[in-house]
């Protein structure tokens, strides 16, 4: 799925859509959360791992795709660099 085409821009267009994935799916069960996060109801465990961290340590240890998608609206580097390689086997 290369992230430019099938994710960041359908058909050239921006999609919105990863700014909301992103904080409901990724930033709910980022490592650090810890405590303040969901607990599995079979095991009882941290979903989000045992570690507590800072509200300002877990912005700095994530990235925001849907700003890095803004930062590049044409195919480059950044984009092939998360792109799968089909012809490796």
């Amino acid at each position: 799925m290369p992230p430019l085409r099938d994710w960041h821009r359908h058909g050239g267009i921006l999609c919105t859509f990863t700014g909301s994935w992103f904080k409901a799916q990724v930033e709910t069960i980022q490592h650090g959360v810890g405590v303040r996060g969901a607990v599995n109801p079979n095991t009882g465990d941290l979903v989000a791992g045992p570690e507590t961290l800072p509200d300002r340590e877990l912005v700095q240890n994530r990235a925001d795709p849907l700003q890095q998608a803004l930062l590049r609206e044409l195919d480059g580097p950044w984009y092939r660099e998360r792109s799968a390689d089909w012809c490796r086997g």
